[in-house]
């Protein structure tokens, strides 16, 4: 399947961009990906990755949303992480990233996201422009009436990142994990 529409993942399958539904990928290849894709674009002020926020994102949440919310963000393992202002302004960039999130959810028996979790990405973002972005004075209109964490993020690099990410997994959803190996380790 190696077509301009597709991309080489760490497994080394390829995942086809216009038929997400119909590619091989697992977890190992989402907690890779998402742990080497900063956040932010990369402008903060240490390496942050989308795998660390989607871990704390499953930790704010009550844990029935816990695999929603560690999943939330999944498509960018395979699309890149976007600022927002970025992707507003990309409708077909938003189009491709919904059907790759669908697809993923349907792989991996990820329930569709809810306000908890809505609402959990926001304190977590509220959270990391207070720890790891410049200091500014613009309040961002999204983050109205959103109070951050007390604790403070201590941002991970990408390895320990990826870990991080496959251990909360593992965490929320054994069963799925163990199917995952089960089925590398057989073919």
């Amino acid at each position: 399947m190696n077509n301009e529409f597709s991309i080489l993942t760490k497994s080394g399958a390829y995942f086809d961009l216009m038929s997400p539904s119909c590619n091989s990928f697992g977890l190992d290849d989402i907690a890779h990906a998402l742990g080497n894709t900063c956040r932010f674009g990369g402008h903060t002020k240490q390496y942050y990755s989308v795998a660390q926020h989607c871990v704390l994102v499953s930790q704010i949440v009550p844990e029935k949303h816990a695999w929603a919310a560690l999943m939330h963000d999944a498509a960018e393992a395979f699309i890149g992480d976007l600022p927002t202002p970025i992707k507003n302004m990309l409708p077909y960039y938003q189009a491709m990233e919904n059907e790759i999130q669908q697809a993923i959810c349907e792989r991996l028996d990820v329930p569709e996201t809810n306000g908890h979790i809505k609402h959990a990405d926001l304190v977590a973002l509220a959270t990391e422009r207070r720890d790891l972005m410049s200091d500014q004075e613009y309040t961002w209109p999204s983050l109205k009436g959103i109070t951050p964490l007390r604790k403070r993020i201590k941002p991970l690099h990408p390895m320990a990142a990826t870990t991080a990410f496959t251990i909360r997994a593992m965490e929320i959803r054994p069963d799925l994990y163990s199917k995952e190996a089960e089925t590398c380790a057989h073919g």
